[in-house]
């Protein structure tokens, strides 16, 4: 038998739910499988750690999100919209503040700067339609 091994003893002379030593630290666990003792408790605090990783990071939810596509797209395309959303507000609230500063510094009247910002009004002024 490998080290750590579950085996199938086909169940033999054992009742449901009984468990009796066998040979040299190997128990049937059932009537079906047996166990060598010595590895029972690394294969079961692999199992413990496998179950913590799996709530550590909620592959319950993801598995779940997986079996039902409509909902994955729904909740992709929410949160697209949302990212939509935001992009715009932020962008504007940056361009509102970045033409603000802009205002300030041609109000000053700045030699080099206020030559550059006339130009920039100049060109945008040309291009305009009307």
């Amino acid at each position: 038998m490998v080290p750590g091994a579950i085996s199938y003893t086909g169940g033999f002379g054992i009742k449901m739910g009984e468990s009796r030593h066998i040979n040299e630290g190997e128990k049937i666990v059932s009537n079906r499988f047996r166990v060598n003792k010595r590895w029972q408790n690394p294969f079961r605090s692999q199992v413990v750690l496998l179950h913590k990783l799996m709530v550590k990071y909620n592959l319950e939810g993801i598995f779940d999100l997986l079996s039902r596509p409509g909902r994955l797209v729904y909740l992709n395309f929410m949160a697209g919209v949302a990212r939509g959303f935001g992009i715009a507000v932020g962008l504007t609230i940056v361009s509102a503040i970045f033409l603000a500063i802009l205002a300030k510094i041609a109000s000053l009247n700045l030699p080099i700067i206020s030559n550059f910002i006339a130009r920039l009004v100049r060109l945008v002024n040309e291009q305009l339609p009307y």
